[in-house]
């Protein structure tokens, strides 16, 4: 090969040929001097703090002494065989002490309360979310900061706002494509109102999440434009081919994530004059995390968002980050690397801030992202059960729960030191396909069975109480999706007046379920209230994205009203607020005392065991529509001859010809416990 060709193709496609066409490794392509230039070029947009270098130097060395052989172990790992890695190396840990140099002090103080005294904050039995995009809940972050009693009224612990920085103009995939992400949305508000709002939530005990899109940027960001205008540095920061070639070999391999509206994962940039890779959207291009460069930057905009108050970033499509061909390119080795290089490097600047993990995957996988062997507990310290939320619509739709009760016995557990999220819906659709299992397990979903889970939740099976909609329908792949609001899934929408009760039913079986496993449950915005899908915003959305549908703006005007406990509305709200202060007295809940699924001797019974030292608390729900007998012997063989009562009602409970009603449940502790956390 000529070698100033070599040098000359790009730095992605040299990795390529080095892994996988196994040509002799050229001389790496340096970025041109002053390129690498630390935090410093964000610096003066942080505040000034009264806290001596000195002080917060010692500060940087005695966190880099506890955990900085974890953030350099997957920095080896990711870059330590190219030539100058010593180079970046140096540029990434000077990014870190410069973020920390520039830490306002209050949270800096946050940083050390938790790591003192707080380390388990985010597994309290007290965290409980909420999830809404900040013009939909309230218009603006000055809106948001004006809604933090409301928030406070249904316990909300954290608060997870969607799309709040600066995204592309026109489709933007709900917010998700980032242009800028050192400035917030102007329709929203300002970075200033961001940090505001940050501090006022801080003030009421509240943690402020947001999104980190770490995967891919907007076609409008700077750095695509200036790949378009054949910059080589920036053009490094993506996958760029210019021609089929190399994109048909990795389509051989790979999925497609809106098979129905987005095919292919490649789109032709014509202005650019090449091919680039688009996991999602043909605005979003991915970013290519074989240039530490890439890593560096994304790691510079952590940083600033955290020393601007954000405490929990939920790490976006965390599966796809690397490419590797002849692979799917999800849930790669270097996938988990680079999870915990951001972890561990956000360690020693912020350790008040967490990382939770968006891998909407197999159930078998999705708890790797807590970490893997060695490296167990080790990555993020949160991570979305979203099988647990597939299989309870799954069991709410067949009567049985023995395929959930299955699946979730075969999850591997999760470390000390971690939590779940729990939730009933999210702004995103229901993705049935985490119910397949690769191994051919007997709880594995089969396609037909997929296919029943579409139909019913579009309201097209007999004797069906939903009313979803279908969200990326192929051919072959009908069950790729639903969407829908909690309140019309699961049939208050199609309710008659007489059938209300029961959808409310429906309603609070599924909450009660995320709020006593395992997690910290999160609510999407609109659940407490019963809110139904949004046909009107749906349809005049430009984008034509079927999600719109289960993301209605709150009704503040009609609250009053939607409050009422004579209405569903207020029936589900008043429900979801009793089972918050009923979490809030439950220390077992604690998300460090395991779980346990319970054979329950009934297919159409669904239980669960939280035990701590000195307690055990039980979950019971029955997710048919007929009466359900009890099994006599279970509470003996769980409690013994200690008498047991449901906690959220106070009640003594006696299983010898006892029924559980359709959709009902109970919260079982022993009398002693209750009494406990009553006091």
């Amino acid at each position: 090969h000529n070698p100033r060709q070599a040098i000359e193709r790009p730095f992605h496609h040299r990795l390529l040929d080095l892994q996988f066409l196994t040509v002799p490794q050229p001389e790496p392509l340096r970025p041109p001097a002053g390129r690498i230039s630390g935090f410093r070029e964000i610096r003066p947009h942080l505040e000034s703090n009264a806290m001596t270098t000195d002080q917060r130097l010692a500060i940087f060395e005695r966190r880099f002494a506890a955990v900085g052989e974890f953030a350099v172990n997957a920095l080896d790992q990711l870059y330590g065989e190219l030539p100058d890695y010593p180079r970046w190396q140096k540029a990434i840990l000077d990014a870190v002490e410069d973020s920390l140099n520039s830490r306002p002090d209050d949270l800096c103080s946050l940083d050390e309360e938790r790591e003192k005294r707080q380390p388990d904050w985010h597994q309290s039995h007290e965290m409980i979310g909420y999830m809404c995009y900040a013009d939909r809940f309230a218009g603006t972050l000055e809106g948001v900061a004006g809604r933090v009693d409301y928030l406070k009224s249904l316990g909300v612990r954290y608060l997870h706002l969607l799309s709040v920085l600066r995204k592309r103009q026109g489709g933007s995939d709900g917010g998700f494509a980032i242009a800028d992400y050192f400035q917030t949305n102007p329709e929203v508000g300002t970075m200033d109102n961001l940090e505001r709002l940050a501090k006022t939530l801080r003030a009421n005990r509240i943690s402020l999440c947001l999104d980190f899109v770490y995967n891919h940027v907007s076609d409008q960001h700077g750095w695509v434009k200036k790949a378009v205008a054949g910059d080589p540095y920036y053009r490094d920061f993506f996958f760029t081919f210019p021609d089929r070639q190399m994109p048909d070999r990795f389509e051989e391999s790979l999925g497609e994530v809106f098979p129905s509206t987005q095919p292919g994962n490649f789109t032709y940039s014509k202005d650019g004059g090449f091919w680039v890779w688009t996991t999602f959207y043909p605005f979003q291009w991915d970013l290519n995390y074989r240039n530490p460069a890439v890593f560096l930057e994304m790691l510079k905009a952590m940083l600033f968002l955290a020393n601007k108050g954000v405490e929990i970033f939920r790490m976006d499509a965390a599966a796809f980050a690397w490419k590797a061909l002849g692979t799917d390119c999800l849930n790669l080795p270097q996938t988990h690397m680079l999870l915990q290089a951001f972890r561990w490097l956000l360690a020693i600047a912020a350790p008040a801030t967490v990382l939770k993990a968006e891998a909407i995957v197999g159930a078998r996988d999705v708890a790797k992202y807590f970490g893997l062997r060695e490296n167990r507990g080790k990555e993020c310290q949160l991570a979305y059960h979203n099988p647990l939320m597939a299989a309870m619509w799954n069991s709410l739709a067949t009567g049985d729960v023995s395929k959930m009760a299955d699946m979730l016995e075969a999850i591997s557990d999760k470390p000390s030191g971690t939590s779940w999220v729990t939730y009933v819906r999210c702004h995103d659709d229901i993705g049935w396909s985490t119910l397949q299992d690769s191994a051919d397990a007997g709880w594995g979903a089969t396609k037909e069975e997929l296919h029943f889970l579409s139909d019913f939740y579009a309201g097209e099976i007999s004797g069906s109480f939903a009313k979803g909609r279908k969200f990326q329908v192929t051919d072959d792949e009908g069950f790729h999706g639903t969407n829908g609001t909690l309140a019309s899934l699961a049939g208050l929408e199609s309710a008659s007046r007489d059938q209300q009760a029961l959808a409310i039913s429906r309603i609070q079986l599924l909450n009660a379920t995320t709020f006593a496993f395992n997690g910290i449950p999160l609510i999407f915005m609109g659940e407490e209230i019963g809110l139904l899908n949004d046909y009107a915003y749906a349809s005049d959305n430009p984008s034509k994205d079927g999600r719109w549908l289960h993301r209605p703006a709150m009704p503040w005007r009609d609250m009053a009203a939607l409050q009422d406990v004579s209405t569903p509305q207020g029936t589900i709200l008043a429900n979801l607020t009793s089972l918050s202060a009923a979490r809030k007295q439950l220390p077992v809940l604690h998300t460090e005392n395991p779980l346990r699924i319970v054979d329950t001797g009934n297919r159409h019974l669904f239980g669960f065991l939280r035990s701590a030292p000195d307690s055990q608390f039980m979950f019971l729900g029955n997710y048919s529509d007929q009466n359900q007998k009890l099994d006599a012997e279970l509470l003996v063989r769980f409690f013994g001859d200690m008498e047991v009562v449901d906690f959220l009602t106070g009640k003594p409970v006696n299983f010898a010809n006892n029924l559980l009603r359709p959709y009902k449940f109970f919260w079982l502790v022993t009398k002693v416990e209750e009494s406990k956390a009553s006091g």
